[in-house]
């Protein structure tokens, strides 16, 4: 959980630093996505140290970090773009861009559901993580916005600024990771079966 608010809180600095106003903050390249994967990935090394597949698990979120990245931020732009930008799509896309805008949030939740198969294809969590990561990926954009409501935040609340704010991205992170704290609970109770015999 404190990579995950460490990731949210670099965001929130650059978001902070670079610009707040308007969408002014969807313009730039966020040095916030390489830095928090860097430190999603060293905690990754950490958790799955001793696990046989390690270098693979790393390996396999680094890929996923980065496809998903470049997925997600196209889904999202088409999602809630409007004005000029909304209107430049379309020409461009044509019917693609109101796919794209529909399917939005089944692109959100089967990227997840991608990561997760690949996690099953090297070790194995139980159903319930799954699921519970699963609900927790979906629901983060409206986790973040009840945190708008319960803390005084800048902006609106609504979808976008759980985004802006940063305060989703614990969820997306803790998601994304569940999985990872089930294989390092493993390990560490298969390394105390041999004291306790």
């Amino acid at each position: 959980m404190i990579t995950a608010i460490l990731v949210a809180l670099i965001w929130r600095v650059e978001v902070e630093l670079r610009g707040w106003d308007g969408l002014d903050w969807i313009g730039y390249t966020h040095l916030a996505i390489p830095l928090g994967g860097l430190l999603f990935l060293g905690w990754v090394r950490l958790v799955s140290r001793s696990h046989e597949y390690s270098p693979r698990i790393i390996g396999l979120v680094a890929i996923w970090g980065v496809i998903a990245w470049f997925i997600l931020e196209y889904a999202a732009s088409a999602y809630f773009v409007g004005g000029m930008t909304a209107t430049s799509y379309m020409i461009s896309l044509g019917a693609l861009f109101y796919h794209v805008y529909w399917l939005s949030p089944v692109i959100w939740g089967s990227s997840i559901l991608a990561l997760y198969a690949g996690y099953r294809l090297l070790f194995r969590f139980p159903f319930f993580v799954w699921l519970g990561g699963f609900v927790l990926w979906m629901g983060s954009w409206h986790l973040g916005l009840i945190v708008i409501f319960i803390l005084p935040e800048r902006g609106y609340d609504d979808l976008i600024h759980s985004l802006k704010t940063g305060w989703m991205i614990p969820f997306c992170v803790s998601a994304v990771g569940m999985p990872l704290l089930a294989l390092e609970q493993k390990q560490s109770e298969q390394a105390m079966a041999p004291q306790r015999a």
